[in-house]
Order: C-alpha cells, then structure tokens, then sequence
C-alpha cells in the first residue's frame, strides 16, 4: 500500500526540515491550548493572550482553560502576511517611484 500523494508531500517538507525545528501536523477544527497554539505561531504565550483579549483571534473555553482552532490561527497567520506585505509595499513605493 501506497501513502496518498498529500501524505507523501507532507512527509517531503518534514524531511527538508533544518533539524533545529520539529513539524506537526493538525485538523484545521482542531482546538489547541493556549501555550500550543502560541507554538503554532512561535510567539510567547502572553502575546497571544493578549491578541485573544484584543479580540483578533477567536477562542472558546473549556473549564479555566483557553482553547483556539487551528483555522483562526491560521487565519490570523494569514491577516499577519497581508499587513507585512502591505507595509514592505509602501515602504517600497519611493523607490519604485524614482525608478530604482
């Protein structure tokens, strides 16, 4: 028996890994942990407790714990690229306008 092509795919980047950085793979309606998902992003757990306060991330609880989906970190990942190209853009612009 054969691994699907996505299998064999994402086997392929997890081999071309550095070594220094491990790789996992999760359902995008997976509810992750606060401390997991600030992982997911490689930010500091505080950090995302403060997007999660800010409201620009949604999470549910679940007892005392926080927990987020996958899909809204990916989202938020997403939304981050946008605004750091938009930002590498404009400061782009002068030059493209002189010509260089």
């Amino acid at each position: 028996m054969h691994p699907s092509p996505a299998a064999s795919d994402a086997a392929d980047q997890c081999r071309r890994k550095d070594g220094r950085h491990g790789a996992a793979l999760f359902p995008a309606d997976a509810d992750l942990t606060i401390q997991q998902g600030a992982d997911f992003l490689n930010v500091s757990r505080p950090y995302l407790v403060h997007l999660l306060e800010k409201g620009e991330n949604e999470f549910r609880t679940a007892g005392t714990d926080r927990l987020v989906r996958v899909e809204a970190l990916i989202e938020h990942l997403r939304r981050d690229d946008q605004c750091r190209r938009a930002a590498a853009d404009e400061l782009a612009r002068p030059t493209r306008e002189m010509g260089l």
